[in-house]
């Protein structure tokens, strides 16, 4: 063949858009990278130990050079590489993104020894009331026993309910200690929540926290005036409405959850209703579509504005400053703040005549959430909320290509209203069904339940939270300011009866939540790789998202759900009683631990029993209990070493609440006694065939390996 010069143009051309055709299409860097880059601060605060810092700069370099190389060489897949590449250098910029943000956070922790402390210090809110006890969250002034410099930027402790109100300046005497890690796989990490918010040291105090006078001029003054405000539109609302009624109005409009009893709390999650208690998306986007769409059609009917302008404009105008006010109002918790930047997003769109909802514009406002805080990345409220979002705004992108609405009729018909009402009807069934199908696996990953009647509460509950709740709360809010928000408030808690019915009901179904056991990260990376494919993908290459979701399912089905936990000088056994398995804590394990482990085995709440309680279900004396293990073996519960030598002839594994001597312990040959003082990072327990002790390695990061912390 002879070289033609003339045709090079034209052929580098032709190849170009056989490379364009060929590569991803909706799959564009600006679809994709957010959500690389939200993977990529994710995938940091995974690993036991810290990264090294230069990490993400030296993947992100090597892509770099690598992709340049690419470009220069290209050929009919290296559009595919270069996209790699590009999703790669997004996810190290997410990972760099969180791993500053928690050195910028770095603030002093207490030890993890608990303490007493004398001190100080400006009370910055309180909440968690329940009967004579309130949590305060504290910025010390003073602290016994540490230097100014060891003083931690926030404390939080449990005292008498009615000490103090936000902007008092507090006396007190507490046990303190650094914030709980989590114990095993599964379990909540409040160590790294509290990290993140500077809070140093968690406990309680002895006796009433006295008052003091205030100083000149008060931390954070700007910041305690809003909670004094917070505060005082709570303690209205609450005295307007009676009970539960006024616990969740005030959730809904303040954010403070503290009067919501576990009973009500329990009877919404059972029935799946308990997203309406979490100020998120869809109350910010009721608060400000309301506004958004009254102000609308009030300007559209101004001839002078409606003839010459957009309405839609000024109206998304109002529309955010109803969504700031909001934002402010209600605390600006995570999940208020993640919804607000969606509002925002939506809005924008709105003022610059672009699409407001569409799959860019969720991806952009993930980008945004993760940017300021990559910590929320992590957050049960974000993976929700924004998987909510984007698979309900894919599904009606799709549908809507492919399904024709209604025509509309003139005239008020039977036929015609019914055909409506059904097409509504459908499209709340729809949306619950879909929104529950997204949020399900992370429902399960951090919370192990699923409510099985959730799309019926749904389908009851939330037409009159949308069009009765939120609205009479929004307008007696507004109205409150000058007193007439007491009406409105009223029309609400008739709501409320209702949905507080409609929970109760459907809790009390047969099967109503079902437990699953938890599971590893890895495992739930699946779902939401699976569910990004499935709703950024096109036509048949979904098939891949459906085709991870589904081997997720399939691990997921295989889990091996461990028998037991060891921890210093306590733990939880799985035991066999009368048939029904139980999990027994025991020593220096509580109450809310043993909580989590039950919930993280896929057993419901009532299968965790205290030692101390086991009375009623297990032969038990002065000196321990007696149980059985599902293959038959005997458990000894020794609270005494007088017999130890006994109960070690009679039972095959023997779990001793305390230290013994040497000599006790040459009396259990053949490696009877589990070992009850683990190492520090305990160790899970699996009884099939024979014992086996899965030690589980320390992490060493910062919120788990600080100065004088855990």
């Amino acid at each position: 063949m002879i070289f033609n010069p003339q045709s090079t143009v034209p052929d580098l051309r032709e190849s170009w858009r056989r490379v364009r055709d060929a590569g991803p299409r909706q799959g564009s860097f600006s679809l994709w990278a957010p959500w690389a880059f939200c993977g990529g601060a994710a995938l940091y605060f995974y690993p036991l130990a810290e990264p090294v810092w230069f990490l993400p700069l030296g993947i992100m370099a090597a892509c770099l050079v690598l992709g340049a190389l690419v470009y220069r060489l290209l050929n009919d897949r290296g559009v595919w590489l270069l996209f790699v590449l590009g999703l790669i250098i997004a996810a190290s910029a997410g990972w760099g993104a969180a791993q500053w943000r928690s050195q910028s956070r770095a603030a002093p922790v207490l030890p993890s020894k608990s303490a007493v402390y004398k001190g100080e210090g400006t009370v910055l809110s309180v909440d968690k009331e329940r009967g004579h006890r309130a949590r305060y969250l504290i910025e010390p002034r003073r602290l016994s026993r540490l230097s100014v410099m060891q003083y931690p930027k926030r404390i939080r402790m449990s005292s008498f309910a009615g000490d103090a109100e936000p902007g008092d300046v507090v006396a007190f005497t507490a046990a303190l200690q650094a914030p709980p890690s989590a114990r095993f796989p599964g379990a909540y990490n409040f160590a790294r929540r509290a990290w993140f918010e500077q809070i140093g040291g968690t406990g309680f105090s002895y006796g009433h926290l006295k008052p003091l006078p205030a100083p000149a001029v008060a931390p954070e003054w700007s910041r305690l005036k809003l909670t004094q405000l917070r505060r005082a539109l709570t303690l209205r609302i609450r005295g307007g409405l009676d009970g539960q009624k006024g616990a969740i109005a005030a959730a809904l409009v303040t954010g403070d959850r503290s009067t919501i009893s576990d009973e009500t709390a329990e009877s919404l999650r059972i029935a799946g209703l308990a997203h309406m208690l979490a100020i998120s998306g869809l109350h910010m986007g009721l608060v400000a579509g309301l506004v958004f769409a009254g102000g609308a059609v009030v300007l559209a009917s101004i001839p002078a504005i409606g003839r010459r302008f957009d309405a839609r404009k000024p109206a998304a105008l109002l529309g955010l400053a109803a969504a700031i006010a909001y934002l402010l109002l209600s605390g600006g918790s995570a999940a208020t703040q993640r919804a607000f930047v969606m509002v925002v997003v939506v809005f924008i769109a709105i003022l610059f005549n672009r699409r407001a909802l569409s799959v860019r514009t969720i991806s952009l406002a993930a980008f945004v959430v993760v940017v300021l805080a990559p910590e929320n990345v992590i957050s049960p409220g974000f993976q929700m909320s924004f998987s909510a979002a984007l698979a309900l705004i894919a599904f009606y992108e799709w549908a809507g290509a492919r399904v024709r609405p209604l025509p509309f009729v003139n005239g008020i018909t039977i036929a015609n209203l019914l055909s409506r009402a059904f097409m509504i009807l459908l499209a709340l069934a729809l949306t619950s069904l879909i929104a529950g199908f997204a949020t399900g696996p992370a429902a399960a990953f951090y919370f192990n339940r699923s409510a099985s009647y959730g799309l019926v509460a749904n389908l009851a509950a939330m037409p009159v939270f949308t069009f009765i709740v939120m609205p009479s709360l929004l307008i007696g809010t507004v109205l409150e300011s000058v007193g007439g928000g007491g009406p409105f408030f009223t029309i609400a808690g008739w709501g409320l009866a209702v949905i507080l019915q409609v929970a109760q009901g459907v809790s009390q179904f047969p099967k109503a939540v079902f437990y699953l056991p938890s599971i590893s990260p890895v495992i739930y990376a699946l779902f939401i790789v699976g569910l990004l494919l499935l709703c950024l993908l096109r036509d048949k290459r979904r098939i891949a998202g459906a085709a991870l979701i589904a081997v997720g399912i399939l691990f997921w089905s295989t889990v091996k759900v461990p028998d037991g936990l060891l921890v210093p000088a306590g733990g939880v056994l799985a035991l066999d009683v009368n048939g029904d398995k139980m999990l027994l804590g025991y020593g220096v394990f509580s109450r809310f631990e043993l909580d989590q482990f039950t919930a993280a085995s896929g057993l419901a709440p009532d299968h965790g029993v205290e030692l101390k309680k086991a009375k009623a279900l297990l032969p038990c004396d002065h000196r321990g209990c007696l149980a059985k293990l599902a293959d038959g073996r005997r458990v000894a519960m020794v609270l005494s070493a007088e017999q130890l030598a006994e109960d070690c002839r009679f039972a095959d594994i023997v779990v001793l609440t305390h230290k013994v001597s040497t000599r006790n312990h040459a009396n259990c040959p053949n490696g009877k006694i589990l070992n009850n003082h683990a190492d520090e990072a305990g160790a899970l327990l699996y009884f099939a065939n024979k014992t086996q002790i899965k030690n589980l390695p320390k992490p060493t990061r910062p919120w788990s390996n600080s100065k004088g912390g855990n």
